[in-house]
C-alpha cells in the first residue's frame, strides 16, 4: 500500500508535467519567442522535450496529486469511517 501511494503522485505528476509543461510555455510566450529562449537556454535533448520550468512544475502537481488522490482519501477512510 505504501509503495503504490507513494509511487502513482509521483508518476502522474511527472507524466502530467512532461506532456503539458511545453505546450503550456508555447503557448504563453508564442512559438517563435519560445523557440528563441530554447536557443538562448542550450539545453539538452530531453530537458527540451520537457520544457523549462519541468522540475518546478512536476514538484507542484506531485503534491498535488498526493494530497487529492492519496492524503485525503486516506483521512476520510481513517477518521470519517462510513
Amino acid at each position: 500500500y505504501v509503495g503504490k501511494t507513494t509511487v502513482a503522485p509521483i508518476f502522474a505528476g511527472v507524466i502530467e508535467s512532461a506532456v503539458a509543461n511545453r505546450a503550456e510555455v508555447q503557448r504563453y510566450y508564442g512559438i517563435e519567442a519560445f523557440a528563441k529562449i530554447e536557443r538562448q537556454l542550450g539545453a539538452n535533448p530531453l530537458a527540451r522535450a520537457c520544457g523549462p520550468a519541468f522540475c518546478a512544475n512536476a514538484t507542484r502537481n506531485i503534491i498535488m496529486s498526493s494530497t487529492s488522490f492519496v492524503l485525503t482519501p486516506t483521512f476520510y477512510q481513517l477518521y470519517f469511517p462510513q
